[in-house]
């Protein structure tokens, strides 16, 4: 039966291989340095992108108040910003699409600026202390609860 498994597996790989040869040699002429070099609004909407977004990650209080808003996770969106904050020189530097497009990194610095004020970075409010607020009832309850199980463990003993 083992046997059976392995040439399965064999025939399997094979063919994913010839087939990502086929596609890639379809996918090839397509990429080429010859095909074109104009600027979409496509390409301006991602400079925006990553401006907008490498301008918060390189800013240690918008950094920490977009961490802390963000719905998807600390880990996940770090990640987004340390991805955006690496491809942004290449961006600024590029003279036809900031011909193009503007300034777009400038923009963003004060788009950011003015968010912050408002209260809200990259779209998410900025939330403030995670947990219980010092005046909510979540405290005193939490208070007796743990008094409540301290003195059941130490009288029981």
């Amino acid at each position: 039966m083992a046997s059976l498994k392995t040439s399965l597996l064999t025939y399997l790989v094979l063919v994913l291989s010839l087939f990502n040869i086929t596609v890639s040699t379809a996918i090839l002429p397509r990429q080429s340095p010859s095909a074109g070099t104009t600027i979409s609004s496509a390409d301006c909407t991602s400079y925006a992108r990553t401006a907008n977004v490498s301008v918060v990650g390189s800013n240690s209080t918008l950094r920490g108040a977009f961490l802390r808003s963000s719905p998807m996770g600390t880990f996940m969106a770090a990640s987004i910003l340390d991805k955006e904050i690496v491809n942004l020189p290449a961006l600024q530097m590029d003279s036809a699409l900031n011909g193009q497009c503007g300034n777009l990194t400038t923009i963003a610095f004060e788009a950011a600026a003015t968010n912050f004020t408002q209260g809200t970075v990259l779209g998410f409010r900025i939330l403030t202390d995670v947990g219980a607020p010092p005046g909510g009832f979540e405290m005193p309850l939490s208070w007796a609860v743990i008094s409540l199980l301290m003195v059941g463990v130490f009288t029981s003993v």
